[in-house]
């Protein structure tokens, strides 16, 4: 275990060993005993950083899969190619600092990795308790992640979801390209304000769903009706007052 060959002083002449022969080492003790699973992660970060003219790349990918440590931090792990197979294999915390690493450092796409994490619901749910935000990157970093999730329809429903409460929300978005199923998601997470720019966008892309997403910010619409008489029709202002949703109370306010 190369925790403990580390972190005793007495087997020092055995970790010294141990670094003249690193390759040596990590093939033919550490990956070959099949129950070494749980090194401590500062440990597993020295194997995986270490030059690959003593590690190679292949090696330290086989570290990775064989080691149950979950990484805190993405980036304490210095070759980028690895993150994919971190990732890949679920062994990352989820949050959203790691996501936002791992975004940018794929040119700021979401890939089959990262999109096979978000579709985990357990991780979706995990970075759903907090707001996408992280003081090391800029708003423009940030918006397109939110944007780019909000168009990618192939994260699910049930994952989406998630991951809605900690989105940005939005005054005006381009629609023509969403399905119906996509749009539904959308209001019922009110990721889109009330807005004019946003109802007329509904109007031009989704008329059947204006009713809908007038009766999701019921309240708000009736603070401000007379704001949307050029953008919502009569007969739109009468299906919100008929509607099984809307209260006596409301309809007096109406």
């Amino acid at each position: 275990n190369y925790t403990t060959i580390k972190s005793i002083d007495t087997l020092k002449p055995l970790y010294n060993y141990t670094a003249d022969k690193f390759l040596n080492y990590i093939e033919d003790v550490f990956l070959a005993i099949t129950t070494n699973i749980n090194e401590d992660e500062k440990a597993i970060l020295e194997i995986l950083n270490v030059d690959e003219e003593f590690l190679g790349l292949e090696d330290k990918k086989k570290v990775i899969e064989k080691q149950e440590c979950i990484y805190k931090d993405i980036s304490k792990i210095d070759n980028k190619e690895l993150w994919e197979n971190v990732f890949d294999k679920f062994k990352i915390q989820p949050t959203w600092g790691n996501v936002l690493n791992y975004f940018v450092s794929k040119e700021e796409k979401i890939d089959d990795i990262l999109l096979k994490f978000f579709n985990n619901i357990e991780f979706s749910e995990e970075l759903s308790k907090g707001k996408l935000y992280n003081e090391k990157f800029d708003d423009r970093i940030l918006e397109e992640l939110s944007a780019d999730i909000i168009k990618n329809e192939d994260i699910n429903s049930s994952s989406f979801n998630k991951l809605s409460s900690s989105l940005y929300t939005y005054n005006s978005f381009g629609m023509s390209n969403f399905s119906e199923g996509r749009m539904d998601d959308i209001i019922e997470c009110n990721i889109f304000s009330l807005e004019v720019k946003i109802v007329e966008e509904l109007k031009k892309n989704f008329p059947e769903k204006i009713l809908k997403f007038l009766l999701s910010k019921l309240n708000l619409f009736l603070d401000k009706l007379n704001d949307y008489k050029e953008v919502i029709e009569i007969e739109d202002y009468e299906n919100v007052f008929t509607s099984d949703v809307i209260s006596e109370e409301q309809k007096v306010k109406f």
